[in-house]
């Protein structure tokens, strides 16, 4: 057995060469430049920002006015600051989570670099950057990217044998990602340590030493937990209110929920939304999970066969958090993002590896090559199907739902031709330039087969495999950031509290109501983009609540309760925001003491903005 490399311990080995994958960074700006904030997360957490400088004070989290004990406040003060400095810019302060993720791929590429060669350092953070996850989930206003950048700072920092400053430097990342997303960024570089640990094919000769300076040194220890700790002692000073959820609620509560708890999926929920976030590289992505498996060593029969301590590695740190998130109640598609790292790690090294090795049976290059054709196929049937997409909803009426969504959005059925054409046809020409590369043979003719052929047809097949990955990450990029900036600022006025906010605030103008409750349809957009007064239905913080409100029966019975309290309460200046399906369950005689001031939409929900009946 061949005995397993050390790591240096200097975080920066390896050099990543910039120019693949900055190209990959276009569809994080077009989406971020592209539109506003839309829900579920970004009105609030732009609001929650906003109040840090507009509200009470940055030390405890406000949210339309009211405590916010959800979230530690490192995102919030980031893009608080560049929101404040720009105006309250939606692209500024989704400045952070872009850096964040370019951070990231950065990162990716020094440790590529660093466990094998430049080319794998070339394409692991295009490979990141490239796949439906990132794309969509870098441009936004989120505390993940944050996360997922402190979190492979700190594992980035652990590799190898490590010294006491390194390991103290990824105890303060993980300190900071502590105050981004609470105790699960210490969780994240933990199992992943231990992953290493007890992965035959990841262990270094000196791994039991470096796992106990890695999780036992008093002073990384401290740093980790430093900056939470300082913010939730002043917070909790400054509002007793938030000790129970900070201090539980919020992190060992969540992860003790039951099925009816905050995001709660089954345990086998990830197995089916991962396949279609990595696209597309979900084929590449699972036939470099079976040389990831064999390079852990954990098949005897593959314990002769060499070590590839990196392969081993990033199959370790992907498993490991998968399996965690997968164990735990609450379920999203981006809780999984720290384990994308990895994800393209194990696609690089497969994607330079595979097809271009003579050691390979016959069988394993038949199926290598299919997997790597699969991307640009992917990419070519997704142009084709956008491009007929854009026609349809063009020039046909068809009972479709998705061109059905699509019409909805105002002044986008006119010109959906072109708009999702060009982006369509961007990706069926880098598929076809991609599928190309790849099927064609490498045409290297030779009676005697010897040591020349072989390197000759190994630089072909590499040249083939790169001109189609070059293909398929190009008309990727290229094609999902003209969609971007094509269609999405057409669903502003769909999607965008702005519009709604502007009517708000005129009326608020007129009626200047102390509070302007909102029942069925979150408040928090109307206030980032107009500054009015709007509240949950139930948030009343001035005073104790009349108990028949927490007694009612039906729904419609407690819809009128709640509007009729506010009525009382606000007098001649009532104003309330009501979803639909809410005013629908009112009967004839309620809706009658209201008047109707307003309609219009937000997201999928119809809304009404109501007043006081006027008197004759």
């Amino acid at each position: 057995m061949v005995t397993p490399k050390k790591i240096e311990a200097s975080p920066l080995q390896g050099k990543s060469p910039a120019p693949l994958w900055l190209f990959m960074a276009l569809p994080l700006l077009a989406s971020a430049i592209s539109h506003d904030f839309w829900a579920p997360d970004e009105p609030r957490y732009g609001e929650v920002a906003r109040e840090v400088f507009a509200g009470e004070g940055g030390i405890a989290m406000y949210l339309n006015g009211s405590l916010y004990p959800d979230k530690p406040p490192l995102l919030f003060w980031l893009a608080g600051v560049l929101g404040w400095l720009t105006g309250w810019s939606e692209f500024a302060m989704r400045m952070v989570s872009i850096l964040a993720t370019l951070v990231t791929a950065h990162l990716v590429g020094l440790l590529a670099c660093r466990w094998w060669r430049p080319r794998e350092g070339a394409w692991a953070p295009a490979f990141f950057l490239g796949t439906v996850m990132v794309t969509e989930i870098g441009g936004r206003l989120q505390i993940d990217p944050l996360l997922t950048m402190l979190t492979t700072i700190a594992i980035v920092l652990m590799d190898g044998e490590g010294t006491k400053r390194n390991i103290r430097l990824a105890g303060l990342a993980v300190g900071f990602g502590v105050l981004a997303k609470g105790p699960i960024a210490i969780l994240i570089p933990v199992l992943v340590a231990l992953a290493w640990h007890f992965t035959p094919g990841a262990r270094t000769l000196d791994q039991k030493r470096s796992l106990r300076s890695v999780l036992l040194d008093p002073v990384a220890i401290c740093l980790a937990f430093l900056p939470a700790t300082l913010w939730a002692s002043a917070a909790i000073s400054a509002e007793p209110d938030l000790m129970g959820p900070l201090l539980f609620g919020q992190h060992l509560g969540r992860l003790g929920s039951s099925g009816g708890g905050s995001h709660w999926g089954p345990p086998w929920q990830h197995l089916w939304s991962l396949p279609l976030l990595v696209l597309p590289f979900a084929l590449p992505f699972f036939a470099s999970l079976r040389s990831g498996l064999r390079a852990s060593e954990f098949l005897k029969s593959d314990r002769e066969k060499g070590v590839d301590l990196g392969l081993a590695r990033a199959f370790a740190w992907f498993a490991v958090l998968f399996l965690f998130f997968s164990i735990i109640p609450p379920k999203r598609n981006l809780y999984l993002l720290p384990a994308y790292p990895a994800i393209a790690l194990l696609c690089a090294r497969w994607w330079s590896t595979t097809l271009a090795s003579t050691f390979a049976s016959r069988r394993e290059q038949s199926f290598g090559r299919i997997a790597r054709i699969s991307a640009p196929c992917f990419l070519l049937f997704l142009g084709t199907v956008l491009t007929c997409v854009g026609f349809v909803v063009t020039f046909a009426d068809l009972p479709v739902d998705l061109v059905a969504r699509i019409a909805e959005m105002p002044g986008l059925r006119e010109s959906a031709y072109w708009r999702i054409g060009v982006g369509g046809g961007v990706m069926i020409t880098g598929g076809i330039v991609g599928f190309r590369a790849l099927w064609t043979k490498p045409g290297i003719e030779s009676e005697e087969r010897g040591i020349h052929w072989e390197v000759e047809r190994t630089r072909a097949l590499r040249r083939g495999q790169s001109g189609a990955g070059l293909a398929t990450l190009a008309s990727w990029s290229l094609g999902t950031s003209l969609i971007f900036l094509m269609v999405m600022p057409m669903g502003d006025e769909v999607k965008s509290a702005r519009t709604v906010a502007g009517q708000i605030a005129e009326l608020h103008s007129q009626l200047p109501a102390r509070s302007i409750p909102c029942m069925g349809i979150k408040p928090e957009g109307f206030r980032f983009y107009s500054n009015v007064p709007t509240v949950v239905v139930s948030d009343f913080a001035e005073g104790p609540l009349p108990a028949y409100l927490e007694e009612m029966g039906s729904a419609g019975e407690a819809d009128f309760a709640w509007l009729d309290f506010w009525r009382e309460r606000e007098g001649a200046h009532f104003l309330a925001v009501v979803a639909e399906s809410h005013w629908s369950r009112l009967t004839e005689e309620q809706r009658l003491g209201f008047r109707v001031c307003f309609i219009g939409r937000l997201g999928s929900k119809e809304l009404l903005v109501i007043g006081s009946k006027l008197e004759p």
